[in-house]
Formats: structure tokens, sequence, C-alpha cells
């Protein structure tokens, strides 16, 4: 491309890198970010990104295999190559970070006029570097900041314009919605024209100033804090909602984002938009395995105090504003809300119905169960000691139904797939009590970019219809038998996807975490008609001595947790490693180590070995329990059935 070479002059640092005031573009290194472990980089120009300028003592670094930026202070930055062996961790299988390391070696090769590097796998290139002698890694590239003349990689130019397009594409929907917004003021109005103007190159720090300029109102006292949204810090008319995490007050359009994206977590497990403002960034992450919240610069920069985040970063660990005591030097306005947890739950329920119990006899339950996986739901009517009189169940994946048959045998009556159950054949099942079932959440997920959604006939997201046209027929050709029903699907769905399932339903769901009944982090939602459902959400989070890891390790082999909950366990293997920095979460002997298969049953709520047939693999295990419900949730939200139906333990009145 023929770009000149570019320096960022900062001011130096004696505990900084060596290479003095004047930092290389292109120039390549391992940083530090929060928890995160040591990580292959290259920095490059806050302008090439469309974000803020770095602080004094800092740079904008681009992260290979992982493809985002972040601004890091000189003292967490290591040149690459010359720390190499110090740095690269060879027990950390995570595939992003290795194929990071691969990106940075070819990187240096190249520069260093190796002609075949690009043919390399990660082997050759770890061989190769490792062979070289420390005095020979000490090039131009790496030492000198007045020499560097190489351009930028070609596919990092493409990644980091990819990230300023988004940023412009995001300025450009907020300026939208902020010139439609009739309740704005002229001083906004001017401030839109302002960033319009300007929208061929971003300027974030306009934006930065004008919300600084609110919250000085709000220091004055020329302006109330509860007259303002907490999340794009305006003054508006609409502020109808409480925000959920802190104290204060936002508008409608604020409070929709909140909720489209407060479940929305990573595969590392780190959530990917800022708790106060629901916007994605430049973001400081909190260093509590079991939270990984992220706030960005902007909201850190605008509602808390002065050096902040210069104060956070040199934290270590840092625990968040939701993990911690308030704390007038960091937090500001950020004042942590009571029973938050509560109120996050709770913005799922727009529209409660009374609940109408129906009076009829006590009989055995007929269950139909879609999507029925392990036989999730056999276990827990088996749990509850209610009287089963038969189990129907709809899956089509091998492992699963002999799972399912080993431990349940002739109790359970497969069905084959949920589309072939047709009117015709849901007929001859006679009348059905229960119907549970969750539809595959891959094509659902939020976090899943390659997602079909709920409507593409190719994709398994569309097998929701499947479970809401056998609830329709069920309901009118149950030959005069109530019917009780519970959908369950992840909470990191999209906003769009959550509200066409409730608009089929007609009715809202709930939001039940696994956490206070298990050591793991699972959160879901659930949809259905069963009795007190809207108690089982608050009534979970009054649960006391909620399980934490060591009560499922395997006693006498010097197993000790980590950490006292995991994250969410998902079919990916590396879902076992805890936050970003993939840690694992059991210590056995001072070696770390993973769950084995019988602890992530027991902490699902399954009997050890239950899913221990037919030889299966260890990843085939997790396979089958990362797709599963967690049984403690589900007895505690089938729990009322018991009111109604007899018990296995006496004979029917």
């Amino acid at each position: 491309m023929g770009r000149k070479a570019r320096t960022i002059t900062t001011s130096s640092n004696p505990k900084a890198l060596k290479w003095g005031s004047n930092v290389p573009l292109g120039l390549l290194v391992w940083g530090k970010v929060s928890s995160s472990p040591w990580w292959p980089g290259i920095v490059v120009n806050h302008e090439d990104c469309g974000v803020n300028p770095p602080a004094v003592s800092s740079v904008w670094v681009f992260w290979f295999g992982d493809y985002r930026v972040s601004e890091v202070p000189l003292s967490r930055l290591q040149p690459f190559a010359e720390s190499f062996v110090k740095f690269f961790d060879k027990n950390n299988k995570g595939v992003r970070l290795k194929n990071g390391v691969l990106e940075a070696i070819k990187i240096h090769a190249a520069r260093s006029g190796e002609t075949d590097s690009e043919l390399w796998n990660f082997s050759d290139a770890v061989s190769w570097i490792s062979s070289i002698p420390l005095h020979m890694l000490k090039s131009k590239h790496i030492s000198s900041s007045d020499s560097f003349d190489d351009d930028l990689p070609e596919f990092v130019n493409s990644k980091i314009l990819k990230i300023k397009l988004t940023n412009l594409e995001l300025t450009r929907a907020e300026n939208k919605r902020k010139s439609e917004e009739s309740d704005d003021d002229d001083e906004i109005c001017k401030f839109n024209k302002k960033l319009k103007a300007s929208q061929d190159n971003v300027d974030a720090s306009r934006e930065v100033a004008f919300k600084s300029s609110v919250i000085e109102k709000v220091k004055g006292k020329k302006l109330k804090l509860e007259n303002i949204c907490l999340c794009c810090v305006r003054e508006k008319s609409n502020l109808n909602h409480e925000h959920p995490f802190f104290e204060g007050r936002v508008c409608d359009q604020c409070f929709e984002e909140i909720k489209d994206t407060a479940f929305v977590i990573g595969d590392d497990n780190v959530y990917y938009h800022c708790v106060v403002c629901a916007q994605r960034g430049v973001v400081l992450i909190c260093d509590n395995p079991s939270c990984k919240k992220v706030y960005c610069n902007t909201c850190i920069e605008v509602l808390c105090p002065k050096k902040a985040r210069e104060r956070i970063a040199e934290m270590n660990p840092w625990l968040c504003f939701l993990c911690s005591g308030y704390d007038k030097q960091l937090n500001g306005f950020l004042k942590k809300r009571e029973n938050f947890s509560a109120h996050v739950a709770k913005m799922y329920i727009e529209h409660p119905k009374p609940e109408i119990i129906p009076k009829f006899e006590r009989h055995p339950l007929r269950v139909l169960s879609l999507f029925d996986g392990i036989g999730t739901g056999l276990c827990v009517l088996k749990k509850l000691k209610l009287k089963v009189e038969v189990y129907y169940a709809s899956e089509i994946e091998d492992d699963a139904i002999n799972v399912t048959t080993m431990n349940h045998g002739s109790d359970v009556i497969h069905l084959g797939k949920v589309e072939d159950l047709t009117n015709a054949e849901l007929a001859k099942l006679g009348p059905i009590d229960l119907l549970i079932g969750g539809s595959p959440c891959n094509e659902l997920s939020g976090v899943n970019h390659a997602r079909k959604g709920i409507y593409d006939a190719t994709g398994t997201g569309v097998l929701f219809f499947d479970f809401f046209r056998i609830l329709q027929f069920l309901k009118t050709n149950n030959d005069g038998r109530h019917l009780f029903w519970l959908f369950e699907n992840v909470t990191s769905m999209p906003k769009d996807y959550r509200k066409v399932i409730t608009r089929f339903f007609e009715c809202d769901p709930i939001v039940v975490d696994a956490k206070y009944f298990s050591a793991q982090n699972r959160s879901r939602f659930f949809w259905g008609n069963i009795p007190s459902l809207r108690k089982a959400q608050e009534s979970a989070m009054d649960i006391e001595n909620c399980p934490e890891l060591n009560s499922v390790l395997t006693k006498n082999c010097s197993r000790k947790a980590v950490v006292k909950k995991v994250c969410t366990i998902t079919t990916n293997p590396n879902s076992l490693r805890q936050g970003k920095e993939a840690s694992m979460p059991v210590l056995m002997n001072g070696k770390g180590d993973t769950l084995w298969a019988t602890e992530m049953e027991e902490l699902f709520g399954f009997p050890r070995h239950y899913t221990d047939a037919g030889n299966l693999q260890p990843s085939r295990r997790l396979r089958l329990l990362g797709k599963s419900w967690s049984i403690p949730v589900l007895c505690h939200i089938l729990k009322p059935l018991t009111m109604l139906y007899p018990s296995t333990e006496a004979e029917i009145a």
C-alpha cells in the first residue's frame, strides 16, 4: 500500500517498554488486559479503528486471533519475539490464542526474511521462533522505534476497517435514533447535527463531551439525576423504567436495548455489552469469574470520577461495581441497585395474567416431552415422586436415546422426529396432561453469529413452530383434560426472537438461573402455564445456602475447586474453562484439571454415571449434558404439580 511509517507519541514511562516515547505502528507485542492471559497483538492507530485517541502512556492494540482492539498501557506490553519464551503458554489449548500466536509468528518471520512462513502450521511456527537465539530476535522491528517502515499486514488492515465501519454504523444509528426523538431539546439537536457533519471521521470524544456536560449540570444541581436516562445520558420525558442494575431511570428505547443484551455472553463467558448502557465498545472486564460483566470506557469516563479508569486499570484483580461495595473514588453515579438480580428477571414480565388453576380429578400424569434429550423431564417427575401413567418422548439423537433407555427402560415410549408428529399421530396418543420441551437453541443464541434464526427452514430454530403447532392441537383435542405446558430456551436470544415466541404463546417468559440451585451459572427463559410460574422466578432468588463447586467434586482424590460456581456448560469443550483466561475450574494435586463427566452429571442434578452408556467418550457425554436442563431448576418450576397429581408414595384417593 506504500503508506508512510507512522509512530504514536506518548509520555515515557520508566516501567514501560524500552523503545522510548515513539511507539511504531505495526509493532508486534504481547499485551495483558484485565484478567486475560498475555495475548499477541500489533500496535495500530486509533483513527484507523474509529476510536478515541489513547490516554497518556497508552496505545491501541489489535489482538490476533480475537480480532478486537483495546487501549493498553505501555506498562502492560512487551515485545513479542523477545518475550516469546516468557509469555507463550504451551498448556493453554484455547483455539483463538493458538491462532493468534500463529498469525504473529508468521508476520515476524516474514519481516525476518522467511519466504515460506505462510505455509507453516502451528507446530512449525513455534519450532521456528523457539529455535532462534534471543540476541537474534532483537531485530529492528522490535527494538527500534525510529526505523520501523513496514505496513500493517493486509488482513489486519481489513479487520480494523471492519471495526471502524461497525463503529461508524453504530454512530449513524445512534444519530438517527436521536434525531427521531420528539422530546430532544434544541441543544441535543444541535449536537446531533455536529455529529452527522463528521460521520466520515468518527469522533467519539464529542459524545463523551456532551454526556459529561449533562452530568456537570447534575453535579451543579441544575438538573436532577432522576430526570436523565442513565444509559444514553439524555434528559428525557419517557423515563418509564428503572435501570435494573444501578440506581437511576432509563428511557423506553434504552430499556429495550438492556433487555436485548443483558444475557448475551461469549464462549469465553465474558459479556458482550456494557452493563450500564448496553452498547459495545472498548471495555473493562470484571475479574470475578462468576461475573465477567463489562463496562465501556464512555460510561466510566462520564459517570465515574476523574481518573477512575486509570485506577481500575491498575487494580488486579478488579471487582466491578456490582461485585463490590460503593467506593466514592471509583463509582461516582454508578450505585448498585439492591437485589439487582430480581430487577433483571422482572424486565421480561410485561403482561402478567391471573393464574387460573382448573378443578379436575387427580389421576397419574400423561406426559409428552419434545426434544427430550436424555430423559431429563422423567428424571424430574420421578424426583418429585409424581405418578406417571405414560411418558412419550420425541428425540432423534442415538446417544441420547441410548442413555434414556439405559436409565428408564420401558418407562419411556420414543416417537421419533417432532416433525413427524402429525395431528393424526398426536390423536393416537390420547389425552396429555403435561407438554414440555425446549427446541434447539444454537440457531437462536445471540452469541452464534452464524445463526439461521427462527424462520430459516434449513436450521433448527424453526422447530419452535412444531412445539407451538403441537401445543395448539392438544389444547383443542385433549378429551376435555386440562393441559399444562412449559417451553424453555436461552436468554441470550435476540429480542426479535423473544418477541416472536412471546407473541405466539401470548405470555411473557420468566428467567430462572441454575446458579440459585447448583454450582453452575445457567440462565434460561421459560414460557408456560404451570401454576405459580411467576412466583418460581422470585422464590428462586430467596434460596439460601446454594451449593458450591466443591460439593460435586469426587471425594478422596485431592480435588479442590478454584471457583465457587462454573460458567454455563455447553456442548463446546471450551465452556469447561473459566473466563477469557481459560483457566481450569479444579486443582488436583496442585495441577489444573477440568470437571469429570460424573461431576458434571451431579452438577446438572443427574445421578453419577447417568450418561455412561455404550462406552461414550467424555466429549460425547459433555455434548449430551450441555443440551440438557438443570434438574433442580425444573423441580422448582414443576413442584406445584405435586398438589394436583397423585404421588408414587400414595394411592389415588
